[in-house]
């Protein structure tokens, strides 16, 4: 079971939802004038701003710390624990991000559109980056799809050379059997975890 969260915790999830959770602004609870200043704040849209500090938000709203964690609390349940129908997301955005490396070379990209979608195993080739990374020729390795805020961020993580549905399979039973670590997993080299699983023979 997961720990309460804190009163830090909670207003993390209370600033994060202020373009979605908007039935609960002007609802006629007690919590009203606290909700307005922390829908306010912008420090999880911008890293320049650090995150206030529970001495500061009391300071500012009048609130002791006692009241504060109660009124956070209320609006914790409202917005995400207690909701009497399910939360509307406003998601409007979407951005691909894709990553890609060839030996020591890595480097990113985020493109606003894309007019057709990559799949796993997919090629791609990608000439802007070969005289920086020596290589044009890309699979889609891994896709994760993250929702922060109103963006739905796509990412895509590229691998040289061509897809082998084989060597995919054999990884991920590796994974199912515990044959390899989680680390390994994530961040060993294919050949490197080719050999340690035998796929590789000796010497090679």
């Amino acid at each position: 079971m997961l720990p309460l969260p804190t009163t830090k915790d909670m207003i993390l999830v209370i600033c994060s939802m202020r373009n979605h959770a908007t039935d609960l602004i002007n609802n006629g609870k007690e919590y009203q004038n606290l909700l307005n200043y922390l829908f306010s704040l912008d420090f999880i849209w911008n890293e320049d701003i650090p995150y206030p500090k529970l001495k500061d938000i009391c300071a500012v709203t009048g609130l002791t710390s006692g009241k504060l964690k109660r009124l956070t609390t209320l609006i914790f349940k409202d917005m995400i624990t207690e909701r009497d129908k399910d939360i509307k997301l406003n998601v409007n955005k979407v951005e691909y991000v894709f990553s890609l490396r060839y030996f020591d070379k890595r480097i990113g990209f985020v493109v606003d559109d894309l007019p057709v979608v990559p799949r796993i195993g997919e090629s791609i080739r990608i000439e802007h980056f070969y005289h920086y990374i020596g290589c044009r020729y890309f699979h889609v390795e891994d896709i994760t799809h993250e929702i922060i805020d109103t963006t739905q961020s796509i990412y895509f993580r590229l691998k040289d050379g061509h897809y082998n549905k084989y060597w995919h399979i054999r990884k991920d039973e590796a994974d199912c059997k515990r044959e390899i670590s989680i680390h390994d997993y994530h961040f060993l080299d294919d050949d490197e975890m080719k050999k340690k699983l035998g796929v590789l023979p000796k010497g090679w």
